[in-house]
């Protein structure tokens, strides 16, 4: 099975081609907040021809997005590329993890599931340095 996880992030948007647990391509883009569907359908489509993905041969899409305006923009580019619904992640998606804060980002609850489910019955610290690393302008 080949799924699209796409990381919707302040400064970035990461895609990732995994064939179950491997990622076998990647590939980022600048975050504009007001770009429309059809600016995203293009450069993705741009993109698969780069890395000769073949859109009907993704069976899952799963989007993280701490871009609210971005997310529904990003989730109806693809539905037009590959036809389907994408799932989309934040802190009401079934994981087994409880968020304790209502501010914790969609991007640093991902990652907390990520690290329950890496490394079960054990204590985690789940840091994001996202932003941290970004230089001022």
């Amino acid at each position: 099975m080949n799924s699209i996880v796409i990381n919707v992030g302040n400064s970035n948007i990461r895609f990732g081609l995994f064939n179950g647990d491997n990622c076998d391509i990647s590939w980022v883009i600048n975050t504009k907040p007001y770009r429309t569907a059809d600016e995203l359908y293009v450069q993705m489509l741009m993109l698969y021809q780069t890395y000769k993905i073949e859109p009907k041969e993704i069976d899952k899409v799963i989007i993280g997005s701490v871009v609210p305006q971005l997310t529904k923009v990003m989730s109806s580019g693809i539905k037009k590329i590959h036809g389907i619904t994408p799932v989309i992640v934040d802190r009401t998606t079934p994981s087994g993890v409880q968020a304790k804060s209502k501010q914790m980002g969609t991007d640093i609850y991902a990652n907390l599931v990520a690290a329950h489910n890496l490394y079960p019955n054990r204590k985690k610290i789940v840091i994001d340095f996202e932003q941290l690393l970004q230089p001022a302008v």
